[in-house]
């Protein structure tokens, strides 16, 4: 029989929001070995290839059942698979032939990360992406992140005990395997998302409401044990883009922002109230690290990311066009800001083939806002995507970011593909 009687565009839109999904998994992965004290190495490959198949999978399913597949034209994906033509010849004649050598991991680490758990997913969401449910995707994001962090959650409180340490000891934690940055992130997420649905959703019921209160909890704790700056300071640009989009949503009526205020107000006043009373004698990472960093910066103060972009800035230089490397040549790393490297690695020519999709996604994001109830998933995944950007500013790289690469693939095809109503619809009632 063949797969087409399985396999409709509904069916296919589930696997692949379950591949997008899978990706922001791998804390899960890896939380047993850290647990028994042996290498995460051999799981952090299988979680790699199972991204890899999957990949392999949903891109099968599309061909085996249509009856006439065929390519819908996309100029931003179209840009997607240009620039990593592009940029896979830069890393092939960097590592096979000029024998430039990443400090984080072999050739075969580099390339299978590349090729395997980004370069084919977003072939494959190039594939499919048009046939993907918002809605099913954003419910299979939260248990992906939900997940994620409780596994971490678990991981720290059985090497730390459930105490105010874990908060102030960010290098411990570090110690036992734990990917400080991910847990931090993955509990900024969980926030946001959490905060997004208690405000946009109204058919919530209480029990649903009160496991969002708990998911909230149990984000910031992933965010504070952490003690990533990028993280934090994402949450607060998370949740003023919620505040925009609810003053937006509400077509910017007074009544609205005015409740908004004041409900912000109440929510910084009881945290100022509770902090100044039960938390000041804390000494919580993440507020420390802030201060310091907002201190040492007002004295003048550098940090290594500093001599890493002004590398990456230096190489973009010497080679404006098509880039100068795929790493940083001052600690052979990526220089830790996705738009530098960009530079460095690609130059204006690869740079330009990725701020096409990116300008049409957030200019023609502006059509979700006629119909928020029907699309606020979208809005949703938009606001993910935002934070997984800012994340990239300060931390991971191109070769080595997958989960920029699948969500940005995703928004690009839908934004090419599905948009295209909201706007026709927007021009006619315009007309």
């Amino acid at each position: 029989m063949e797969l087409v009687s399985y396999y409709n565009n509904r069916a296919l839109s589930k696997v692949a929001s379950i591949m997008i999904a899978f990706l922001f998994c791998q804390p899960v992965f890896t939380s047993i070995p850290i647990i028994l004290r042996i290498s995460t190495e051999p799981f952090s490959i299988l979680f790699r290839s199972i991204v890899l198949l999957l990949s392999l999978y949903v891109s099968v399913l599309y061909f085996f059942t249509r009856r006439n597949p065929r390519f819908q034209v996309s100029l931003s994906f179209i840009c997607l698979i240009v620039f990593w033509v592009f940029y896979s010849i830069r890393l092939i004649y960097d590592i096979s032939i000029r024998g430039l050598a990443y400090d984080g991991g072999d050739a075969l680490f580099v390339y299978s990360i590349a090729f395997g758990n980004q370069l084919l997913p977003l072939i494959a969401i190039g594939l499919v992406g048009q046939y993907i449910v918002s809605e099913d995707l954003v419910k299979y994001l939260y248990i992906a992140f939900t997940m994620s962090s409780i596994s971490a959650f678990a991981l720290v409180i059985f090497f730390m005990g459930f105490n105010m340490d874990v908060f102030s000891n960010r290098s411990g934690i570090g110690e036992y395997g734990i990917q400080v940055i991910k847990l931090s992130f993955d509990g900024q997420v969980l926030i946001i998302m959490s905060v997004f649905i208690l405000v946009f959703y109204r058919d919530l019921s209480i029990l649903k409401k009160i496991l969002l209160f708990v998911s909230i909890f149990i984000g910031i704790f992933g965010l504070l044990s952490g003690a990533s700056r990028s993280p934090f300071f994402g949450t607060l640009l998370g949740l003023l883009l919620i505040a925009i989009t609810f003053v937006a949503a509400n077509d910017f009526k007074i009544e609205k922002i005015l409740k908004l205020f004041f409900f912000s107000f109440t929510i910084v006043f009881l945290f100022v109230l509770i902090y100044i009373n039960f938390l000041a004698d804390l000494r919580i990472a993440t507020f420390i690290r802030v201060v310091n960093f907002i201190q040492f910066r007002s004295e003048g103060a550098v940090e290594i990311r500093d001599f890493e972009y002004q590398m990456a800035w230096n190489q973009f230089l010497r080679s404006p066009v098509i880039g100068d490397a795929y790493i940083e040549e001052f600690t052979n790393f990526y220089p830790h800001n996705i738009f530098l490297e960009l530079l460095m690695a690609t130059g204006v020519v690869g740079t330009s083939l990725i701020l096409v999709p990116m300008v049409r996604i957030f200019i023609r994001s502006r059509f979700l806002f006629n119909n928020f109830e029907s699309n606020r998933s979208d809005v949703l995944l938009l606001i993910i995507f935002v934070l997984i950007l800012f994340l990239s500013l300060f931390s991971g790289g191109l070769f080595a970011n997958p989960i920029f690469w699948i969500l940005f693939s995703y928004l690009a095809i839908k934004t090419d593909l599905c948009y295209d109503n909201l706007e026709l619809l927007t021009t006619q009632n315009k007309a």
